[in-house]
């Protein structure tokens, strides 16, 4: 998924894609936002990614020696 907020200036956008869009079906929808919602969205998203961002930061786990075993993990 890709989201992009404008303030167009014409009644012409050009949308730049990534790379990884290009060759698929795309689905544009328009429709105005109030700049209240924007900011109270984002700036919750900012304060929750720091804080996850923190916590996972103390739990650092080395897996590459990791085997796994279907039948130790299917024991009852």
């Amino acid at each position: 998924m890709y989201r992009q907020v404008l303030i167009p200036d014409n009644s012409r956008l050009v949308l730049h894609l990534p790379a990884n869009m290009i060759g698929k079906k795309v689905e544009v929808l328009a429709f105005p936002i109030e700049e209240e919602i924007i900011k109270t969205k984002s700036a919750k998203k900012t304060s929750r990614d720091k804080e996850i961002e923190e916590f996972y930061r103390s739990i650092i786990i080395d897996t590459s020696n990791f085997k796994f075993n279907r039948d130790e993990a299917n024991e009852r």
